[in-house]
């Protein structure tokens, strides 16, 4: 009875250790969108999945500081904090993931021919950060895997409805399996954005449905036990001076999930340098970057008519072939990319079953 004591001592002290911020206001209700969780289902190798904390009886709300003009709690503030993530989890037992994109949903505004850009990114998890003896939190954003950077006037932003929208990086993370972090940050000085305000979609404060804490256990050769608290970060502000802070009980006390949505594509173990989709695996394309020729290289589970297109970052297409009754097996295709521009472009390839992966590649000159 003791030590329930003390723990549940501890717990609360953790609830009231730090000094909260400005009182936050809601605005502007929306639906949320719901997505299949990965660990919800039994995957298998070449599923692409949308991971999702919200439900479909979520509001999507943008909290606000105050009632004057200080900015929103997860964007743009008074305070200038740079990054807000979200934690996800992935069942690694049988494969792997990566992380191809994500689905975001902002709001606020942006002046015309703004040049102020967000930095979508995946993060892997870092390990047990100590708070005090026993009292540790499961992690903040870490290594960044992937980065994709968006002006704001792309981010979905309305003038009458603010639109869910779709950011893929322009290359597939590293292999990734237990916790990671999908979010954004974005170099600004509140005082300089001249009405660029923007903020990215949360749940309404009590909606999040994870854990705040967990206890673990640890049991020596001696048969002695040590209990620990882990407080589990579902979201995290990285603030002005780049440290990361946990949402509910070192930022805004707010218990929420943040609207971005990460999308996978389930690997296996072994695939580090592959993306699987269905009956297709597609290696990339090399050399990258390249001048004159570059080759594609995939793999079929199944004979299959096969497509290949070639895109510019505008999304036009430049080239393209037809590959038809390729074999079972691993087969390399070259294209001639010599009349093409120094840039960024797509190689999308596309069965006749129905399974398409697009793979990014430069070209100099």
């Amino acid at each position: 009875m003791k030590a329930l004591l003390l723990l549940l001592v501890s717990i609360y002290s953790i609830d009231n250790a730090f000094a909260q911020r400005t009182s936050p206001e809601s605005c502007t209700p929306q639906r949320a969108i719901v997505a299949t969780q990965a660990s919800w289902k039994t995957t298998r190798i070449g599923d692409t999945i949308l991971l999702s904390n919200t439900t479909t009886s979520d509001t999507l709300v943008a909290y606000k500081y105050g009632r004057r003009d200080s900015g929103y709690v997860t964007g743009t503030n008074v305070y200038n904090d740079l990054g807000f993530a979200e934690r996800y989890s992935f069942n690694g037992n049988d494969s792997a993931m990566r992380v191809l994109g994500v689905f975001a949903q902002f709001t606020g505004k942006y002046r015309t021919g703004t040049t102020n850009t967000a930095n979508f990114k995946v993060w892997r998890a870092t390990n047990n950060m100590p708070i005090r003896a026993h009292v540790s939190y499961n992690g903040f954003p870490g290594q960044c895997l992937d980065t994709l950077v968006v002006p704001f006037s792309n981010l979905g932003i309305g003038t009458t409805m603010d639109t869910l929208k779709k950011h893929m990086f322009p290359h597939a993370s590293a292999p990734v399996s237990g916790s990671f972090f999908v979010g954004y940050d974005m170099p600004y000085n509140f005082t300089t954005l001249a009405g660029d305000t923007i903020a990215l979609y949360s749940s309404k404060d009590g909606q999040r449905t994870s854990a705040k804490y967990e206890i673990t256990v640890t049991v020596n050769d001696f048969g002695d036990t040590t209990r620990d608290t882990l407080v589990n970060v579902q979201n995290a502000t990285q603030w002005a001076d780049s440290v990361w802070h946990d949402n509910y009980t070192d930022n805004q006390k707010l218990f929420h999930n943040l609207a971005i949505y990460p999308i996978v594509a389930i690997i296996a173990p072994t695939g580090a340098e592959t993306i699987s989709s269905h009956e297709l695996t597609v290696s990339g394309v090399y050399p990258n970057p390249c001048s004159q020729q570059a080759n594609v290289t995939f793999s079929l589970a199944q004979a299959a008519n096969v497509s290949v297109f070639i895109y510019n970052m505008a999304g036009t297409l430049v080239a393209e072939q037809s590959l038809n009754k390729l074999a079972i097996g691993t087969h390399q295709h070259q294209f001639d990319i010599s009349q093409q521009p120094a840039g960024t472009y797509m190689c999308l390839i596309k069965t006749d079953a129905g399974a398409g992966i697009c793979s990014v590649f430069q070209v100099v000159k």
